[in-house]
């Protein structure tokens, strides 16, 4: 790769284009931007000492000094600030790269009055690598096991290096070179749009590589954050917020009959889970309403209602979980190479093969729960149906084991009044919550019609329970044996969806060709033989792993990545190959 660059001052008036002709005489002509009268122009340079110069030109002409400003900052972080005023249309600023950290640093010039004029990318090398080594045979046979010792120069016990392994099949097929782990954090992270082999600047270190990445920094100024929205005294709202204790579920509530957004509306999201858990939120001025959904993981059918007692006119519509906004980075052709014909029939081949035999049970980790206590706690009574005498009907199982729950009939309506047990002898004057499954029931006498042979128990929070914005005179909660509300009808108001939770952990099947079932007739043609995404090395760097060759003899690729808890990142590739047993 060579680099040509020149300066060009552009005159007042003259539109300029640049001209680039390929390899195979083609031309392409595209207009540089266009020439302004009046403006202020950055020029950054870097010595061979600590020292960088940035010199201010502009054509505006005043009587008084006038103040301009320098800022750096990387990753906003090592903040530098500094004044000058503008002398014969002209400033200079001496920033020391000491003061710089390491990586992309972003430095802007602004006026008296703060608004940002020019803004210039540096880069800083960083001057740590982690070491990366592994040992390994040359050679091994289909079924064989390959042990590798894996090596990292961590600097103490207390930075032991977190690495990611895999080894693939290389084959004829072209595919698009990988980015390492220490150009994407140190440079494709951190630019938008695409680089082009950002793993070249690192590779070869000299003056050349130097000037060629000075002048990628060129290309992408005005990259991080407007800066009008930083010198203001609102803060900017985030557009996605993070999400530290669970997925948040957003949605609207509008009128049915109208279709306008309706503020004030309490409502209530739940899926069939165990253990149980609800998530309430009240619509805000606009409607909107969020959830923050705790260990919601995989597809799910979800519930969405209000209180269809008081609020039954209103519906709402869940957002996708999925971002609207796609890459604007274009994709390759999808074309294919004659040469690449057989290449492709064997992979497809063991594709085909993979889904067939290897066990699907293995596939996919189940999400393990800490505990399997509902959302409520533990309650202050709980009853197993299965342990007492049955009744037929839901109102005598009530009235003659359940003794924190009254029940009363009022016109021809059934109602449920719990004892505060902070306040003996007091009864609550409105219903508690009433769950099926999880799911809020707001309808007591659908609640007395439920088959009791279908309960399999029934649990009782007695005093008052608070989440969220809502407030509950206790909680009742019936449990089916299968949780799967045991063919109970919800109300049609009830908007019932699937929504896809969080996936969960993906566990790589690899399989054990050890006590003698090596000669398994099972075909095992894996091109992937081993992912191993989060391994730790010991306190002095160490770390082993253990796998098996597969049925595809050929050439396989070692990639492996790493980074210590203080940022330290490197990367080691090797390969090996398997050829056919003799046996």
């Amino acid at each position: 790769m060579e680099s040509d660059f020149f300066t060009l001052k552009p005159e007042p008036g003259v539109t300029y284009n640049a001209i680039i002709k390929d390899s195979k005489g083609q031309s392409y002509t595209f207009p540089l931007p266009k020439t302004e009268e009046l403006g202020y122009v950055m020029q950054l340079k870097d010595s061979t000492s600590n020292l960088l110069k940035i010199t201010v030109t502009t054509a505006i002409v005043s009587d008084e000094p006038v103040p301009i400003y320098l800022m750096s900052h990387t990753r906003q972080l090592n903040t530098f600030v500094d004044r000058k005023y503008l002398k014969n249309n002209k400033a200079v600023f001496t920033l020391d790269k000491s003061q710089l950290g390491e990586g992309i640093s972003h430095i802007t010039i602004f006026n008296e009055k703060l608004k940002p004029l020019c803004e210039r990318l540096y880069f800083k090398r960083p001057t740590k690598e982690l070491a990366i080594e592994a040992t390994v045979k040359n050679a091994f046979v289909t079924r064989e096991k390959v042990n590798m010792d894996i090596s990292a120069a961590v600097s103490s016990a207390s930075e032991m290096a977190n690495l990611s392994v895999a080894i693939y099949l290389t084959d004829s097929i072209v595919t698009q070179p990988q980015t390492d782990i220490r150009s994407h954090l140190w440079l494709s992270s951190d630019l938008k749009g695409s680089v082009e082999s950002p793993e070249y600047y690192f590779s070869s270190v000299n003056v050349d590589t130097d000037r060629q990445l000075d002048n990628l920094m060129l290309t992408h100024g005005w990259r991080r954050f407007k800066w009008e929205n930083v010198f203001v005294s609102q803060a900017t709202p985030f557009e996605f917020l993070p999400e530290f204790d669970g997925h948040f579920i957003n949605g609207k509530v509008v009128n049915k009959a109208d279709g306008s957004p309706a503020k004030g509306i309490d409502t209530y999201l739940a899926a069939l889970d165990v253990p149980a858990r609800l998530y309430v939120a009240q619509s805000d001025q606009a409607g909107n309403v969020m959830y923050e959904a705790r260990k919601f993981t995989g597809p799910k059918e979800i519930t969405l209602q209000t209180n269809l007692n008081v609020d039954s006119t209103y519906r709402i519509e869940i957002a996708s979980p999925f971002v609207k906004q796609f890459a604007t980075r274009p994709i390759a052709p999808f074309v294919f190479s004659k040469a690449w014909e057989n290449q492709l029939l064997n992979r497809t081949i063991n594709m085909q093969t993979a889904n067939v035999f290897l066990p699907p049970v293995m596939a996919e980790r189940k999400a393990t729960l800490a505990d399997s206590v509902a959302f409520f706690g533990v309650p202050d009574e709980k009853y197993f149906l299965d342990d007492f005498t049955r009744f037929p009907t839901m109102e005598e199982v009530l009235r003659e084991y359940v003794r924190g729950v009254l029940v009363r009939k009022r016109q021809k309506e059934f109602h449920f009044r719990l004892v505060d047990k902070l306040l003996p002898n007091t009864f609550y004057t409105t219903d508690p919550l009433m769950l099926l499954d999880g799911i809020p029931v707001f309808n007591t006498d659908k609640i007395m019609e439920l088959d009791p042979l279908k309960v399999k128990k029934i649990e009782v929070l007695s005093s008052r329970y608070f989440l969220g914005p809502m407030t509950f005179t206790g909680i009742v909660s019936f449990s089916t044996y299968r949780n799967d509300l045991a063919g109970y009808e919800l109300d049609p108001k009830v908007m019932v969806m699937p929504y896809e939770g969080l996936q969960v952990q993906r566990e790589f099947y690899s399989p054990r060709y050890d006590k003698g079932n090596a000669e398994s007739r099972i075909p095992d043609f894996r091109n992937l033989l081993h992912w191993a995404p989060n391994m730790t090395t010991d306190a002095s760097g160490k770390a082993n792993l253990g796998f098996y060759t597969s049925d595809q003899t050929g050439r396989y690729q070692v990639v492996i990545e790493g980074i210590t808890p203080s940022g330290v990142s490197g990367s080691k590739i090797l390969s090996f190959t398997v050829g056919k047993s003799s046996l």
